[in-house]
């Protein structure tokens, strides 16, 4: 039986799925100014695919063939709508879709988001993720003008053509004008390597800036030494694996699948072998299960996330920030629970919150009808995750505490 198929999505392509019925948490992915005959963007549906995701790579540069890119030029995002609302309706996705593009396809995403989100248009995506994108809009591009010059075949750049319409029209669409991502109050993934020799790093800083100036939380990465896209193995395995659990912690948690691929998050973390199941350097639970929430984000407890002490402290510093209502968790082997709630933003103005004690730090007790806890700082929490994984989760190793009645 095929682990992947493919499905016709209306005029937007074919989709890949995994075996089975759904529903599928749902991509639709953003090819760049290579084309969306390079092979990029599928090889990426595929991956995501075998995560469990219906992912539709999604042609939209005009022309072009396995030779050629075609051009970018005058592309209609009333089309990009469509398919959108097409794929959110086919029988195998889960009604929750997100958006993922890079270079280009990254503006696309940030652009057609902005603009549905500006004019109230129904059918948002549920999440946006966006590598190496450009905080303006683009000027047009034909891919004639990248050829040698004395091709007979070269055209050169013409600054008048314009990348997209919208509505018919591209006046409001000039190159240079903002993309108004801010707009938008959903999930919204940014990455970008900071030798990035085509696109500067600088544009992702400033929609960085700006998304934060006007009050959203974006989730932001640069990848320290990377071009334009991740080279190399180590470095897409890191990207893939942030793309996968960024996709799946915004559109999967509350799917329920009638597939046989495995629960996309746990084929993220390497299950451990057998020597690693018992105690490691003194240690009395080398493994936990993680889950946490971030500004509505979350892997809840039912689907918590098997962790060892290593990546438990990456999901504390990396997935959750300094925002009131934002909390990390972990499991242990007796379900018994421990708990980090943040209890109130971390000041713009605060460079380093490590002595803010606004952090709750709570153990459940639903037996006596109440929980176990006590506020700590921010810097604290690094090292009572440690002590929980030396420890277990029994609240007298923890010292202080107050126990307070449900």
């Amino acid at each position: 039986m095929l682990r992947i198929r493919q499905h016709e999505i209306g005029d937007g392509g074919a989709a890949y799925s995994p075996p089975g019925d759904g529903p599928f948490p749902t991509v639709m992915l953003f090819h760049g100014s290579e084309g969306a005959w390079a092979g990029w963007s599928d090889q990426t549906a595929a991956l995501l695919t075998a995560h469990g995701f219906l992912a539709l790579p999604f042609r939209y540069a005009t022309g072009g063939n396995p030779w050629h890119a075609g051009r970018i030029v005058d592309v209609p995002l009333d089309r990009s709508v469509k398919a959108l609302v097409t794929l959110r309706g086919h029988p195998l996705s889960s009604g929750r879709v997100g958006l993922y593009g890079v270079s280009r396809g990254a503006e696309h995403a940030l652009l057609l988001t902005a603009l549905m989100a500006r004019d109230a248009v129904d059918g948002l995506p549920d999440a946006v993720a966006a590598h190496a994108a450009p905080d303006v809009i683009c000027g047009g591009f034909d891919a004639a003008g990248e050829r040698d010059a004395d091709d007979p075949n070269w055209r050169s750049w013409d600054p008048a053509h314009r990348a997209w319409t919208w509505r018919g029209s591209s006046d409001d669409l000039l190159p240079t004008m903002p993309i108004e991502i801010e707009r938008y109050e959903g999930p919204l993934l940014l990455t970008h390597g900071t030798m990035d020799a085509m696109w500067t790093v600088a544009m992702t800083r400033r929609l960085e800036e700006r998304l934060r100036r006007h009050g959203r939380r974006p989730e932001v990465r640069y990848d320290e030494g990377d071009d334009h896209c991740p080279i190399g193995a180590a470095a897409e395995n890191r990207h893939n694996e942030r793309l996968v659990e960024f996709l799946w912690r915004a559109l999967g948690a509350t799917v329920e699948t009638n597939s046989t691929v495995h629960d996309p998050l746990w084929t993220l973390t390497r299950r451990p072998r057998d020597d690693e199941r018992t105690i490691r350097r003194g240690f009395g639970d080398a493994f936990m299960r993680a889950f946490w929430s971030d500004c509505g984000v979350e892997v809840t407890p039912n689907q918590a996330r098997r962790v060892d002490l290593k990546e438990a402290g990456l999901i504390w510093s990396d997935e959750v920030r300094g925002m009131e209502g934002n909390v990390f968790g972990l499991i242990d082997d007796q379900d018994r629970t421990i708990q980090f709630y943040i209890e109130a933003d971390i000041p713009d103005d605060v460079d380093d919150a490590r002595h803010l004690r606004i952090v709750l730090m709570d153990f459940p007790q639903p037996e006596q009808s109440g929980s176990y806890g006590r506020r700590v700082t921010m810097g604290e929490v690094h090292g009572l995750i440690e002590t929980a994984f030396k420890t277990g989760l029994d609240h007298r190793h923890f010292s202080e505490l107050t126990f307070i009645a449900w």
